[in-house]
């Protein structure tokens, strides 16, 4: 789950900002929200078994080494949990995560 979250941020921020560099600090544990909801039959089509909905929010994102935000970064993922493996860099499923929604946002 990590790396996806961690591609899903990097290309985010590397389009909005046109950024050479981004870097952010780990975030509090306060600021970490996980959602997990398993799906039934007739909400999607088998392929996926439950939405994860994570939420982070960061006090120090730095964007080409001088612009500092503080930023929540919000996804949605759909997780096909059957194919999960424990060794993400196996291959075996191409269908285990899939990207439904992001929503990024600066704070205040």
């Amino acid at each position: 789950m990590q790396v996806w979250m961690h591609h899903s941020l990097v290309d985010y921020y590397h389009n909005k900002y046109h950024a050479d560099s981004v870097n952010w600090g780990e975030p509090k544990p306060e600021g970490i929200r996980i959602w997990i909801k398993q799906l039934g039959p007739s909400e999607n089509d088998r392929i996926y078994t439950h939405l994860i909905k994570i939420s982070l929010q960061r006090d120090e994102l730095i964007i080409n080494d001088k612009k500092k935000i503080k930023t929540e970064d919000t996804f949605t993922y759909a997780v096909n949990a059957r194919l999960l493996s424990l060794c993400p860099e196996s291959g075996k499923s191409e269908k285990e995560f899939k990207l439904m929604n992001s929503y990024h946002k600066v704070r205040p």
